[in-house]
């Protein structure tokens, strides 16, 4: 994005090493669970923080939100995600075993075939405009607790210095999500793409990752560095935070979704139209589409995006399909 503001040093590279930066592996953690959660909620497994076991931040079974969306021949099975989850969590009931035997392909937000291509896409877009120093854009009093996170991360001050705010908001929050055992690996697309390629089901993406990634990096610097400053500024409460999101999917109380995901955008105003209600109605137009053929598909999105306002099954209720919750 665009600045009118001093030029900062090259940014340092994007190999894992100290003193480096590492782009994201994973793009789907860009909006980990869609609204801004540590970013933003972060969001990938970006240089992951070497960290003690974390006593866990749910147990017990979990039963994750899930509705499904009908025209008569064509059947929508749309199931909130969580892009890193614990690894012990057992989150696959007997709902979504019975969705994932039903459905004749899943669709994602990204394609699982385009996430080699995110680490050189990060490195080149987060770094692709000068920016200001990090005491100009968030003040000294956050600049110095983020280059501290960053460091443990292994990114130099010069890498850090260079990243425009959006890319180490997402860096920081990757370091959070990291310490708290969260893994994208246990998350519901990694795990939904192997059980459907081990039963040999199409998988598509909604969006590419270019254009997920151009979303953050067109955001307004102001909306950057605020986002940036909410991350920096609500670090101790990183944990407890997660463990609130978490503990309402597990439990799939939708009413406590929704409050939690309009309390978070609105702490960061100038996010939720762009990284959510626009594309909510970008994937309600391409669903609408996609039901001129029949056939059962399981879409799995962040879960922001299937609560509150302007979610998507709002959206495709409003688009004539029937609507109703899977118990």
């Amino acid at each position: 994005m665009k600045r009118d503001t001093a030029t900062a040093p090259a940014f340092a590279g994007a190999q894992h090493h100290r003193g480096q930066v590492s782009p994201p592996q994973d793009e789907r953690h860009l909006l980990h669970f869609n609204f801004r959660h540590h970013t933003l909620s972060a969001l990938f497994a970006l240089l992951l923080a070497a960290c003690s076991a974390p006593a866990p931040l749910v147990t017990g079974p979990a039963h994750p939100p899930m509705w499904l969306a009908s025209d008569g021949d064509t059947r929508f099975i749309l199931i909130g995600s969580v892009h890193q989850l614990p690894p012990d969590l057992n989150w696959q009931d007997a709902r979504v075993a019975r969705a994932v035997g039903q459905a004749d392909e899943l669709l994602l937000e990204l394609d699982p075939v385009e996430l080699p291509q995110i680490p050189a896409l990060f490195a080149r877009v987060a770094r692709d405009e000068p920016v200001a120093s990090l005491d100009t854009r968030i003040g000294r009093d956050l600049a110095e607790p983020a280059l501290d996170v960053a460091a443990s991360a292994g990114i130099d001050e010069q890498a850090a210095q260079t990243l425009e705010s959006w890319g180490l908001a997402m860096a920081l929050g990757s370091v959070q999500s990291a310490d708290a055992g969260l893994l994208s690996e246990a998350g519901v697309e990694s795990t939904l793409t192997r059980l459907f390629q081990a039963a040999h089901k199409p998988i598509h993406g909604l969006e590419r990752a270019a254009d997920q990634l151009a979303l953050f990096d067109a955001l307004p610097p102001a909306t950057q560095d605020a986002m940036l400053a909410r991350t920096v500024r609500e670090r101790g409460q990183a944990r407890a935070d997660i463990r609130d999101l978490l503990t309402a999917w597990a439990r799939g109380d939708v009413a406590r979704l929704a409050r939690l995901a309009s309390e978070d955008v609105a702490r960061t105003p100038g996010l939720a139209e762009p990284l959510v209600y626009a594309r909510n109605r970008a994937w309600a137009a391409a669903l609408t589409q996609r039901a001129q053929r029949p056939g059962t598909v399981m879409v799995a999105v962040g879960t922001g995006h299937l609560v509150g306002a302007q979610s998507l099954p709002s959206l495709l209720s409003a688009a004539g399909f029937r609507v109703t919750t899977i118990r």
